[in-house]
């Protein structure tokens, strides 16, 4: 007779013992660790890879921001279509529905995983709960109007991005974008003309920066535009083609065309720099030389 334990785990040789068991292959092959409890409720994790390594550590393929959580805490990898977990001599150690994890351990769909101060569940991208949790988690990080990265997001994004830089030399450069006499949109056309516009740039933005830029509302008719691995003459290119765009750009709202331009002033990561803040200062201060030069432009 199998020892059940022996079946749900497997021992310190690693040696898989497959018998009696059914894959996961019936709930897709996409498989998410959704976070239930820690720093960002509802955000997931996809798994898309065979093997993955989860921990601390930036360089992890899934990095977990967590004080209590090991630089390399545990992996997660995909044998003969089914998934197994194993604690990486963590500090804290990794527990499965409360026990913990001793050599490689199978998981099942549902099974809540614990390093540190964070729990997730492993969980099918088809179940309906994670799609759920996936909604409320937008909702705690986008803008409300425009669809965009809300002002938390982007500290949060910022402080990240910045700590990579400090750690490894990466560049990075950071773009504040403010909307040219906004105030005269609100005042003749009324506010809904105004939450048009703000919606179209934000869409324009879009088709503008790549898929690796982190595009924030930071406040009102202001965006924030973080640039990773970009130095200033990138970031300065980048934003001169969308401030053309924009210039061209026409919104129609309620029979009205309304047009506007933006200043953008941009910023370069350099190691003199002690915390974020005094990037999004060097950014400040040359989106109002944009403004101060006479609008429309781009200053760096």
């Amino acid at each position: 007779m199998v020892d059940k334990k022996q079946t749900e785990t497997l021992t310190e040789t690693k040696v898989i013992d497959t018998t009696k068991r059914d894959d996961l292959s019936f709930l897709g092959d996409r498989f998410i660790l959704l976070e239930i409890y820690g720093q960002n409720l509802g955000k997931r994790r996809d798994i898309i890879d065979d093997c993955i390594v989860i921990g601390r550590d930036e360089e992890c393929d899934i990095s977990v921001d967590d004080p209590s959580v090991s630089r390399k805490h545990m992996k997660i990898f995909k044998e003969s279509r089914m998934f197994f977990i194993e604690d990486l001599g963590s500090t804290n150690k990794t527990y499965v529905n409360d026990e913990m994890v001793t050599g490689a351990r199978r998981l099942e769909n549902g099974d809540r995983v614990k390093m540190g101060n964070t729990i997730f569940k492993f969980i099918s991208s088809k179940d309906m709960e994670a799609e759920y949790y996936d909604q409320l988690y937008q909702f705690s990080i986008r803008d409300g109007l425009t669809g965009l990265y809300n002002r938390k997001s982007f500290d949060d994004k910022l402080e990240s991005e910045f700590s990579r830089c400090k750690r490894y030399g990466h560049s990075m450069s950071l773009a504040m974008i403010d909307l040219d006499h906004f105030k005269q949109v609100n005042d003749t056309f009324g506010h809904l003309a105004g939450d048009a516009v703000l919606t179209n740039l934000a869409k324009l933005f879009g088709r503008y920066f790549r898929s690796v830029d982190f595009i924030a509302r930071y406040g009102g008719e202001e965006f924030v535009v973080i640039l990773p691995e970009t130095p200033l003459t990138g970031a300065v290119l980048t934003c001169e083609r969308i401030r053309m765009a924009v210039a061209k750009n026409e919104v129609y709202v309620n029979q009205h065309t309304i047009r506007i331009t933006i200043s953008a002033g941009i910023a370069e990561y350099s190691p003199e720099m002690k915390s974020p803040e005094d990037i999004i200062a060097a950014a400040d201060i040359k989106l109002y030389e944009a403004k101060n030069n006479g609008r429309n432009r781009v200053e760096s």
